[in-house]
């Protein structure tokens, strides 16, 4: 049996604001002051995982295909997966019982 895929969230108290300029987005982290350089892609993504707390990947992949008025060829699944594991470490939290869900992609066992 698969482990159970995680949902993805905002930790408590944090909040992202964004301002779009020529050559990125930057997004300054409230709860700590932080400032990233990040895409357009990244910016929509945690836009969603803010706005919908608790979605898995797959939902989270629907809705940025359908913000970003992409279909499935121009913007590959395992990129989004590759990409909420990216923010992950910097700004979001899975939410899974399953350890096996918490360890970097190179360590994970199918």
């Amino acid at each position: 049996m698969l482990p159970e895929s995680p949902r993805w969230q905002v930790p408590a108290g944090q909040h992202f604001l964004f301002a779009d300029f020529d050559d990125g987005i930057v997004m300054f982290d409230v709860a700590i002051g932080s400032t990233h350089l990040i895409n357009r892609t990244a910016a929509e993504t945690l836009t969603i995982v803010e706005r919908t707390p608790g979605l898995g990947a797959e939902a989270i992949y629907r809705a940025l295909l359908a913000q970003l008025e992409l279909d499935e060829s121009a913007l590959p699944r395992d990129a989004v997966i590759q990409l909420l594991w990216q923010l992950e470490i910097s700004v979001l939290s899975p939410r899974s019982t399953d350890d096996a869900y918490r360890r970097p992609l190179g360590q994970r066992s199918a």
